[in-house]
């Protein structure tokens, strides 16, 4: 049976009693394939208020919400305010891409097609299947669902909505299903763009100052065997 990590419970009680659902899922991947998933999920003031009066406590709704639901050892749920909307925000750090995956493929509606850190190379592609928003749809109930990739190294082909340095940003649309593609190279990051290709000009500049070092030892060397040898046959000559 699938265990459908983090704040299960709320999309299932926003789904049924809300007119409006935000839902923010960000994933961090670092260089060695470590990472974080972060899950978000905000309610109106409205919204909130509509929770309470089902008994479920403004200053504790994260909390309540969390412990109906299955978490992965090492998830961590926290209850932030953003101006008039509460946010419920779930962190669950992830070893290497195969912890990742598995909580991917525990989450409804997520199909991991391809997940790999190869040789420098990272590949992402995660299906997204939002059909029983189909169902919300029907109960006048809007789903908003913001899909986001922190990528290692230098971010490459990709089919995100937007993109903000290392960061992908995907809209993801009810009512259907999403394949979200993205690719990155590690090895660029030492000579592409920016600052870092200072580090071209230092090396053009060391290797230039090697061969004048190497053409000045030449000279000299050549110098003094012309020397030692002049005198030589001077010497001989004078025998």
């Amino acid at each position: 049976m699938k265990r459908h990590i983090l704040f299960v419970s709320i999309v299932f009680l926003a789904a049924l009693l809300l007119s409006a659902c935000q839902t923010q899922i960000a994933t961090s991947v670092k260089r060695d394939g470590s990472g974080e998933l972060k899950t978000s999920m905000g309610f109106t003031a409205d919204e909130v208020q509509m929770l309470q009066g089902l008994g479920t406590s403004s200053s504790d709704l994260c909390n309540s919400a969390s412990q109906q639901s299955q978490l992965p050892p090492g998830a961590t749920v926290k209850q932030e305010q953003r101006g008039d909307e509460t946010w419920c925000v779930g962190t669950l750090p992830f070893a290497d891409l195969s912890a990742l995956k598995s909580a991917y493929e525990e989450t409804k509606g997520v199909t991991v097609n391809q997940l790999d850190l190869t040789n420098g190379k990272f590949v992402y592609d995660v299906t997204v299947d939002t059909t029983g928003a189909d169902q919300m749809a029907m109960a006048g109930t809007t789903l908003s669902l913001t899909w986001q990739l922190d990528l290692p190294g230098k971010v490459g082909s990709n089919n995100a909505d937007s993109a903000s340095g290392s960061t992908l940003t995907w809209d993801i649309k009810p009512g259907g299903s999403q394949t979200l593609h993205a690719e990155s190279d590690l090895n660029a990051g030492l000579f592409s763009g920016g600052s870092s290709s200072n580090w071209i000009y230092i090396l053009c500049g060391t290797l230039a100052c090697c061969l004048c070092l190497i053409t000045l030892v030449a000279l000299v060397l050549v110098v003094v065997a012309v020397v030692m040898e002049s005198r030589r046959k001077k010497e001989k000559g004078q025998e």
